[in-house]
């Protein structure tokens, strides 16, 4: 028996011409803030950190913590928003990190910063170095996205200046671009050389020299005054002292020594150079002056690069003819590309959809209804993307194209429901399905922060579309309809159809009676096919203490330390773990966090502990003309910051990226290496394989922290762990790191004086430190100012570089007349260096790592009790000992434990909606059984499970119960009017919904199916689609076997109408 129609349609607040007029309205807003919206490539994360650095140059770490760190850090401790302060104190150099509450405006905390640095400084030691504020204004890190090599026939210097004045100003202005940074060019310098003898003879050292050198330059404020001016006002004056110094260093008099007036000249040679590079930038290994501009982390990066373009351009035509600039390098090109294939996928997958639903409706008209819904619900959602300061990049596309399907979806129902019945009942069940979508994309705000910044974006896109388009299917589709009336609904059949779907209906409902006889054999298929996850199990439950293991516990051991057991582990996890442990052990077998980004080798290389840039460089430069060889390469970009760290990262032209040939050149690069000597190499990046010829590794595989509010105290405690390690015979290289588990403190030569040696010579150890001084002295000692620029000065000894190891133990010194070598009063030995001063949240920190000969399971042992042994026996109150790493098992416990809470929160809402407790299970167990369609199909296949498999598990658990949802509720409604029961009312809501929840489906699917293309080494896309079109084909098993077969029926009418009818009888025969 059919539904009748409900005629007349329900009072609206609005009529439909108001609506669609408010509709069009907000599209047209839409289209006018669409080149509003910010375009980037991924999602550019808010940093909330203020760094704060400087240096001391040959300070050590306790001075520097001592009279710079604690100051700054307390200065800084006090600024709003503040909510946590770390710093850093090491020899020569620190750092303060200052991290902001959520919320913060940023702009103004760095404002603020700035302020405390300028108001502090004047109160630190004057060697201290102006410290440098490093983040960007909008609170992001900058990136550069276009990088020009000059090229021109004059000095470098010269270069520098005008790009300086005439390119770097005009670019910085343009709105958008974040900073305009000039490399390869160095900066000349006064070289002042002396003879240390020559200063010997007049009994001078080094600091003599050079104290004199900066007086001869001095300007010092002497006091204030006020002078009347022309128009008779006082104005303040500034006094000060200074000499009349000229830039004729050799005339600077030094001393007056037995009546004669000694200068300069005396002593030393003046020489005017280029300063020795402290770091190396090239593109493509060429030594170029570059000009490197950087996009602000919220503007649109291709409209920047657009506009920088189009200035530069601008700029080169003045440019003088021996000066020209060349686009070396440019991101948004590849960016540009990159978000041109997404949106013609996520076209291709609207023309799919589209497509899909005018084949089955074979009506234009429904097509036309279905495509303005789609648009109005997208160009409405682009005005609530500009309130919340959404972007357009990787992870909010993937939103928007989920969504496509999930709005299409609800159009459907609405349009189909509403075309037959005329009536809004089944927005409830629409209300129902969305809600559970957006409460399952709610639990990406409790993921960790690393993988919440890219997700963030991805589920807010989706939940403002789901959002949208409830009040587009409860508004705008109704008024549609009632200008654009449709000639049939997809729910009503021809009678051929209706025949078809009457011996169907026969047949499945004998099909339902039989399985719910049988329903414990489904729950077991349903288990077993789930998978009982026995690979997690311990093979031994370890006894604690001297506390005898419980009964339960022993008799677990024993069955897992049977013959049998331990000689079929394997097999007994496989059987009974099926598809779960495939999934686990296809998927455990590598970290599946992966970034969406260019293809990029990268080469790393480093020199010992002595060598310089300098010689780094010119090896680097040796495996850049190799590189240089391959014209498929497209841009490799080196860099080299310090004698140990150099980089070069490897790009490959479009055509060659995805072939062989980067795998290819990486095998070269590897090979090449062993040929480049002097260099430890490391080559990564393409795949997981990792080469590194260094034999000596910095990094110890565990890591101990102590914590504590004194900072000689908690050494003490260190040295005592130390001791503690050393006792172990498994424990293999205990040491003190240098922050962390991969860095040691270096190595530096110590002086260790005879005391008893020099007291019987007579002599003044710091007479002869002195001596030994100015034979290495090198330091930069003043800058002059030249009347146009600051020039900087370098005193160093012509002594210096001949004046080795082996000539500081042995060479004669004088000393008031008398002659003695190093090795007759002292030694020289290598020793580490001290470690950095670490401060987090006000108490200090030091770290121990070591090495351990055995298990992963016996060191972790080792860490848990040496941590439990010094915090309960050794350290006092305000200290504390913990062992910090990350798991990546402890993330996927994580993801595990936040699924299941998407489960019952899915539960909740269909407890509410239904008003039961029975019917929220059975929609509940669709989510698992589309899980393992997931399981299946990454356990069988190679496919990398990455952040965008996580992501349809996610969306998985809010999609596949939708249809149930629409089932259930049409169950609910068919009760209300029709008299039948029991499998007959549930086939009768099932033919009425089946067709348009088909279609849902089928849409989901379908509109995935572009992003296949590019296959697996797609990062996020191919996983996300993957898992997402295997999960939501699996859910036909459980809507229809498993719904029908657990879906709580009334075999008989309801208790109400029972009693009814038993009250008409008794009234019955008491009349008779």
């Amino acid at each position: 028996m059919a539904m009748k129609r409900d005629n007349n349609t329900p009072h609206r607040g609005f009529s439909a011409f108001s609506v669609l007029l408010i509709m069009s309205a907000l599209s047209v807003i839409g289209i006018a803030l669409l080149p509003r919206l910010n375009i980037q490539y991924s999602p550019s994360p808010v940093e909330r950190n203020i760094t704060v650095s400087f240096s001391w140059n040959n300070a050590s770490a306790r001075l520097i913590e001592q009279q710079v760190t604690s100051r700054i850090e307390a200065a800084l401790s006090v600024i709003g928003g503040c909510d946590d302060i770390s710093s850093r104190s090491s020899k020569g150099a620190g750092s303060v990190t200052v991290k902001f509450r959520k919320g913060t405006d940023m702009t103004a905390a760095r404002f603020e910063v700035a302020s405390v640095i300028r108001n502090i400084y004047s109160k630190l030691p004057e060697e201290v170095s102006y410290p440098n504020i490093s983040l960007a204004t909008g609170g992001s890190r900058e990136k550069d996205i276009l990088t020009y090599t000059i090229k021109a026939g004059i000095p470098s210097e010269q270069i520098y200046d005008y790009v300086v004045n005439k390119v770097s100003t005009p670019l910085s202005r343009i709105e958008g671009v974040g900073r305009v940074n000039i490399s390869g060019t160095t900066p000349f310098e006064w070289i002042v050389e002396f003879n240390p003898e020559a200063l010997e003879s007049v009994g001078l050292t080094a600091d003599h020299l050079a104290t004199a050198f900066r007086d001869y330059f001095r300007s010092d404020i002497v006091g204030m005054t006020t002078l009347s001016a022309e128009d008779g006002v006082e104005r303040s004056i500034v006094l000060k002292l200074q000499n009349l110094s000229t830039l004729d260093f050799d005339n600077i008099p030094i001393i007056r020594h037995n009546d004669r007036l000694y200068y300069l000249r005396d002593f030393a040679t003046v020489r005017w150079r280029e300063a020795l590079p402290t770091s190396y930038f090239r593109i493509n290994g060429l030594n170029t002056i570059n000009l490197s501009v950087s996009c602000d982390a919220n503007s649109n990066m291709l409209r920047v690069a657009d506009d920088v373009r189009q200035e530069m351009q601008r700029l080169q035509e003045s440019f003088p003819a021996e000066i020209s600039a060349t686009l070396a390098y440019d991101a948004s090109e590849y960016i540009s590309q990159e978000l041109e294939k997404i949106y013609v996928r996520t076209l291709l997958c609207v023309v799919i959809l589209l497509l899909f639903v005018l084949v089955v409706s074979r009506d234009l008209r429904y097509l036309l209804i279905i495509g303005i819904t789609l648009a109005v619900n997208i160009l409405v959602s682009v005005v609530f993307y500009n309130i919340f300061d959404l972007g357009i990049h990787i992870y909010s596309l993937a939103g928007i194209t989920v969504s496509l399907g999930i709005i299409i979806d609800t159009a459907i129902i609405m349009v189909d429901h509403y075309s037959y019945y005329r009536n809004r009942r089944v927005f409830t069940s629409i209300l129902g399905a969305l809600l559970t979508t957006i409460g399952a994309l709610g639990i990406v705000w409790l993921l960790p922060q690393e993988q919440q910044a890219n997700l963030v974006d991805f589920a807010l896109v989706i939940i403002i579309n789901l959002a949208v388009s409830l009040a587009v299917a409860f508004l705008f589709v109704p008024a549609l309809l009632e200008k654009i009336s449709l000639g049939r609904s997809m729910t009503t059949s021809s009678r051929a159809g209706r025949r078809r779907m009457v011996r169907f209906s026969r047949r499945y409902e004998r099909m339902i009676l039989w399985c719910r006889g049988h329903r414990w054999v489904f729950v077991v298929l349903l288990v077993w096919g789930f998978g009982v996850p026995t690979f997690l199990l311990p093979d031994k439950i370890e006894q604690k203490g001297d506390e005898e293991l419980p009964f339960y516990s022993r008799w677990y051991n024993s069955v897992m330390q049977s013959s049998f057991v331990a000689e079929h582990r394997a097999t007994i996890d496989m059987v009974l773990g099926t598809s779960l442990n495939l999934f686990h052990t296809q998927t455990g077998q590598y970290n599946y966090f992966r970034e969406p980004a260019r293809k990029v080798l990268s080469v790393n290389a480093g020199m010992p502990e002595g060598c310089t840039v300098q010689q780094l460089n010119e090896v680097v430069q040796q495996m850049e003309n190799y590189i240089s060889r391959y014209e498929e390469v497209d841009v490799f970009r080196t860099n080299i910051y310090s004698y140990d760290n150099a980089q070069i990262e490897i790009t490959f032209k479009p055509e060659y990226e995805n072939t062989a040939f980067p795998l290819q050149l990486k095998q070269e690069i590897i090979a090449a290496a062993t040929n480049y000597g002097g260099a430890t190499w490391r080559v990564m990046g393409l795949d997981d394989s990792y080469f590194n010829n260094n034999v000596v590794s910095n990094y110890r595989s565990n890591v101990i922290r102590l914590k504590g509010y004194n900072y000689d105290r908690l050494s003490a405690y260190a040295d005592q762990l130390l001791d503690s390690l050393k006792a172990n015979r498994r424990v293999s290289s205990p040491e003190i790191m240098d922050g962390n588990a991969w860095s040691l403190p270096h190595n530096e030569f110590h002086i260790r004086y005879n005391e008893e040696q020099i007291a019987a010579m007579g002599l003044d150890i710091y007479d002869y430190y002195g001596v030994l001084r100015s034979k290495l002295y090198q330091e930069r000692i003043a800058q002059i100012f030249s009347g146009e620029e600051l020039q900087s000065v370098v005193m160093e000894s012509a002594a210096r570089d001949r004046f080795d190891r082996w000539h500081l133990e042995n060479a004669l010194v004088e000393i008031d007349s008398t002659q003695m070598k190093l090795s007759t009063i002292g030694s020289i030995e290598k020793r580490r260096t001290e470690i950095s001063i670490r401060r987090a949240q006000q108490s200090y920190e030091i770290m121990v790592g070591f090495d351990f000969v055995g298990s992963h399971e016996l060191s972790r042992r080792l860490v848990e009790k040496s941590v439990k042994m010094f915090n309960e026996e050794i350290l006092p109150l305000g200290y504390h000992a913990d062992a910090p790493g990350y798991s990546y098992e402890e993330d996927k416990k994580t993801q595990v434990a936040l699924i299941a809470l998407v489960v019952a929160i899915i539960y909740v809402m269909c407890a509410i909606i239904f008003e039961s407790l029975r019917k929220p299970f059975v929609i509940i167990m669709m989510i698992p059984i589309s899980f393992i369609g997931v399981f299946l199909t990454f356990g069988f296949t190679e496919f990398r499970f990455d952040q965008g498999g996580f992501a349809a598990f996610v969306l998985l658990c809010g999609i596949v119960v939708n249809a149930g949802i629409y089932l259930i509720n049409e169950w609910d409604n068919c009760r209300a009017t029709s008299s039948k029961r029991g499998v007959r009312l549930y086939l009768m809501a099932y033919n009425h919904k089946i067709v348009p929840i088909m279609l849902t489906i089928l849409s989901t699917i379908l509109g995935l199916v572009p992003f296949l293309h590019d296959g697996p080494e797609e990062v996020f896309w191919f996983a996300f689609a993957v898992a997402a079109m295997s999960g939501t084909l699996f859910s036909l098993v459980a809507l229809i076997i498993y719904l029908p077969i657990f879906m709580p029926m009334e075999k008989k009418k309801s208790k109400e109408k029972k009693r009814g009818r038993i009250k008409r009888l008794l009234c019955k025969r008491v009349k008779d």
